[in-house]
């Protein structure tokens, strides 16, 4: 019966096996090899672990695997063609959408699949980009859902969703900067993201947000300490400008800080621009 089980086992991996390649048409960011690896050791095991099972056990599975993977593998190829619809058809509109789109961009942003919703975030994001007043014209979501909806999004961990969502953000704050003053503390919160694109997506967008909410300047811009400070000139370049726009003596300060310190002329160019704005705007 040990070899029975054996059997057993492998009939399970085969089944995993096709499962997976009924859904593989999604883009998934695994490499082939790994999967395989995975399959390889999941087949080892069944097997193994058929081995020692009692004989009356491994006749029961025995019986009842067959009718359980075919199951698995029809609905697992089905909802694998549905998701792979959905992709294709985001994927399109991320190419080719229009602002009358937005509502179906934003349908699918509570997807399971990353990738779909990378795809809706980068839709979101190009309707946005310049004149984000053509997605708020087009869509029938209230400004504070919306807001809520996208910022809930810069907790994912994916760097392609997070530079879509932090872009999207920016351009809407750029004009509707009201929208974010309430979520102004969670987005600062992503200031010191892993990912260079998504920091300067972040210290550009509360600085857009600012310019509605000129009372809490001074929080703003203590926001701001760590891009100052970051490793990344690009970053500590978009501080930079960005210091420019808030008017309070620590923006000043930290101004002063990056032309006395930093290396990067780009930055200290930058930096000394910010100094005379504000400087020019207090003299006024």
């Amino acid at each position: 019966m040990g070899a029975l089980g054996a059997t057993m086992g492998q009939n399970v991996g085969n089944g995993i096996v096709y499962a997976i390649s009924a859904a593989k048409q999604i883009a998934y960011n695994v490499p082939k090899r790994v999967i395989i690896y995975k399959l390889m050791g999941i087949i080892s095991l069944l097997g193994l672990f058929g081995m020692l099972l009692p004989d009356f056990i491994q006749v029961i599975l025995f019986i009842f695997t067959p009718p359980v993977v075919f199951l698995l593998l029809f609905v697992g190829g089905f909802l694998g063609r549905q998701d792979f619809k959905k992709y294709k058809k985001l994927r399109k509109l991320e190419n080719e959408g229009s602002p009358q789109d937005v509502d179906e961009l934003i349908s699918h942003l509570s997807d399971r699949h990353p990738e779909t919703r990378y795809a809706a975030l980068y839709g979101i994001q190009s309707i946005c980009e310049d004149t984000p007043g053509k997605l708020l014209k087009h869509t029938s979501h209230d400004r504070e859902s919306l807001a809520s909806t996208l910022v809930g999004h810069l907790s994912e961990t994916d760097e392609d969703i997070l530079q879509s969502c932090s872009g999207a953000i920016k351009w809407l704050a750029r004009d509707y900067g009201e929208m974010f003053v309430s979520h102004s503390k969670t987005i600062a919160q992503h200031i010191e993201s892993p990912h260079a694109a998504v920091q300067v997506n972040i210290v550009i967008a509360l600085g857009n947000i600012a310019q509605f909410d000129h009372e809490h300047s001074s929080a703003y811009a203590k926001a701001l300490s760590p891009a100052v400070k970051d490793l990344d000139s690009e970053v500590r370049k978009a501080a930079a400008a960005t210091l420019g726009k808030l008017h309070c003596s620590e923006s000043v300060k930290m101004l002063e800080y990056l032309v006395d310190n930093e290396t990067a002329p780009d930055v200290i160019q930058e930096a000394r621009n910010s100094l005379e704005q504000l400087r020019n705007q207090t003299t006024a």
